[in-house]
């Protein structure tokens, strides 16, 4: 009788709303920007995934996988393994077979590497709208960050010392040669793809 009563109640009682969870507003929903929407975008040709990541992704210089495939692909930019996780999960989502490969740069073409990384972006066409929601998306990274350096200035901390500095910047130049890249199984051969060098075509591969 308790049980039935206490339903009856919980039946006949207003649905309400639950208010005791703040959820805060986002600037864009990210599930808009998927891997495999941007798979559906491109199509299941290899050649026109690849080169979306090559062209579109920029390469940016640090160590060990920090963003995975949807990182990079939010951000538009990725070190080499994450600008592999990338284009491995687009491959995968077209239906296509990868491995991922693991090899060694030599010192001009981890210098390459850097420079691309370090070139200014050719400027956007100004005649082609970006999407609102990408808009949306740069709005609020630039926010962030601003609130990120203001922290670091509130504690007296501009910049990194130039040892610091110096440090930093031979690991990650010594990282550069640890390079990742995929390959993609076609009958029974499998082709280099390798979408760091803005230079790189398919069956390249420089490590």
């Amino acid at each position: 009788k308790l049980l039935s009563g206490l339903a009856a109640l919980i039946t006949a009682a207003p649905t309400l709303a639950d208010i005791s969870v703040y959820s805060p507003p986002r600037g864009v929903d990210a599930s808009l920007v998927s891997v495999e929407s941007v798979q559906r975008g491109l199509g299941n040709d290899p050649e026109a995934i690849f080169a979306y990541v090559r062209d579109k992704v920029r390469f940016t210089p640090y160590l060990g996988v920090m963003q995975g495939a949807r990182g990079a692909l939010l951000t538009q930019s990725g070190n080499a393994a994450d600008k592999a996780l990338l284009l491995a999960g687009l491959l995968q989502k077209a239906g296509r077979q990868t491995r991922f490969v693991k090899g060694t740069l030599d010192d001009t073409a981890a210098d390459a590497l850097m420079k691309a990384a370090l070139a200014v972006p050719a400027p956007r066409d100004e005649g082609t709208p970006l999407d609102p929601r990408l808009t949306a998306l740069c709005t609020e990274v630039t926010q962030q960050v601003e609130e990120v350096l203001a922290a670091l200035k509130a504690g007296g901390q501009d910049r990194l010392p130039f040892k610091a500095q110096s440090d930093l910047t031979a690991r990650v130049l010594a990282g550069l040669k640890d390079h990742w890249w995929i390959q993609l199984r076609q009958g029974n051969v499998w082709i280099d793809l390798d979408p760091s060098f803005p230079d790189a075509r398919v069956g390249q591969a420089k490590g």
